[in-house]
């Protein structure tokens, strides 16, 4: 949180206008900076955690790129095809299935 000393505080004005006062507006600052990290690196971690999981019990499978059918942002989804996987397994098959083009 050192680093936060050095950023840019020109938003400051806005918070100002809002009847935020400085004290406050740091506080929420400090608060959304460590929400952000935070999300990044438990997302990172459980992601990782599934991947281990599924790759325990599919030992062949892997992520996949997905395009984004439904809009522009973001432009590629990395996903594993979870609940193929689960159907697959549901009907009895043990081997992940295969990536598709589609």
């Amino acid at each position: 949180m050192a680093a936060m000393t050095d950023d840019d505080t020109s938003h400051f004005l806005v918070y100002r206008v809002l009847g935020v006062g400085h004290e406050e507006g740091r506080l929420i600052d400090q608060y959304q900076n460590k929400g952000r990290f935070l999300y990044k690196y438990a997302g990172a971690l459980l992601e990782e955690s599934a991947k281990l999981c599924l790759q325990e019990r599919f030992p062949d499978a892997k992520s996949l790129r997905l395009p984004n059918s439904l809009g522009k942002s973001p432009k590629n989804s990395r996903s594993i095809a979870l609940s193929r996987m689960m159907r697959s397994r549901s009907s009895g098959e043990t081997r992940p299935p295969t990536e598709t083009t589609s």
